[in-house]
């Protein structure tokens, strides 16, 4: 597991975003945490990326952790918007997936 900061371009403005990526290859995987916050999430990732061929990326919510927040990222679809620029996937491709291999995974904490 390893932790970088990348910046994000969006019209509003750049935004660095500290991301969490387990795993060594494959696909890429977007782990979002809730409330909680981003160590609500570590060990799910960790195992996630342990167990199947993913590149698991957890970002870190600007804001969350005591990372600076500008102050026109003040909704879920603008940081909607901040996250699509992660990763291009879409989820589709790996909903099935999850579907069949559900039972194997551990249930996050």
């Amino acid at each position: 597991m390893s932790a970088r900061t990348i910046t994000v371009t969006t019209p509003s403005g750049d935004v660095p975003l500290t991301v969490t990526e387990s795993g060594a290859g494959g696909r890429p995987v977007l782990l979002l945490h809730g409330g909680a916050g981003p160590d609500s999430v570590t060990g799910f990732g960790e195992a996630l990326a342990g167990r199947f061929p993913f590149r698991v990326l957890s970002p870190v919510y600007p804001g969350f952790s005591g990372t600076a927040r500008p102050g026109w990222l003040d909704s879920m679809g603008t940081l909607a918007g901040v996250l699509g620029g992660l990763e291009p996937q879409p989820v589709q491709e790996h909903q099935g997936f999850f579907r069949r291999h559900r039972g194997d995974l551990p249930h996050a904490r």
